[in-house]
């Protein structure tokens, strides 16, 4: 017998997102390959401009990220 999870969701502004990461620095990316849906934890910061601010991501080739060659 399966146990349902609750889902929970909300719809953020881009500025909501980057105030939520920008609070944190592990999470989580996900990909999918040829062997599906893989999620990764990965170190982060946010760098730039406030009005053009990305997030960068700790990885190294020889990681599952670092290897994957798929959509971004």
């Amino acid at each position: 017998m399966s146990k349902e999870v609750p889902v929970n969701s909300a719809h953020l502004t881009t500025w909501e997102c980057y105030d939520f990461l920008d609070r944190h620095l592990v999470g989580r990316i996900c990909i999918s390959d040829d062997d599906g849906p893989l999620a990764i934890r990965v170190s982060y910061r946010i760098v730039g401009p406030e009005s053009n601010p990305a997030v960068i991501i700790r990885t190294s080739a020889e990681t599952a990220l670092g290897r994957y060659s798929g959509r971004a």
